[in-house]
């Protein structure tokens, strides 16, 4: 989010999220110029490990059921299916 509104205040972050009884899918959405997720460098390799990119998208894909980028690159629908959800989270 950061990133993709370039720290500019005056850009808005949009953020949905909707729990359904299965799971739960969260849509966070810049007003940035997006990029292309497929060129973030794997930071679990040697040459990137330093960088202090690219973990972020690591963690989501590594975490989530399901991850989408929109065309252009400024969105992300994120979904987690309900049987990898916390207890808490499930009502126990």
């Amino acid at each position: 989010m950061e990133k993709g509104n370039r720290a500019d205040p005056g850009k808005r972050v949009r953020l949905e999220a909707r729990l359904r009884p299965d799971r739960i899918v969260v849509r966070v959405t810049d007003e940035g110029g997006g990029f292309d997720p497929t060129t973030v460098p794997d930071p679990t390799l040697p040459e990137y490990r330093t960088l202090s990119s690219g973990r972020g998208i690591f963690l989501i894909r590594n975490l989530m059921d399901a991850v989408e980028f929109n065309d252009c690159g400024n969105s992300i629908t994120m979904v987690l299916e309900r049987g990898d959800l916390p207890a808490r989270a499930q009502g126990a």
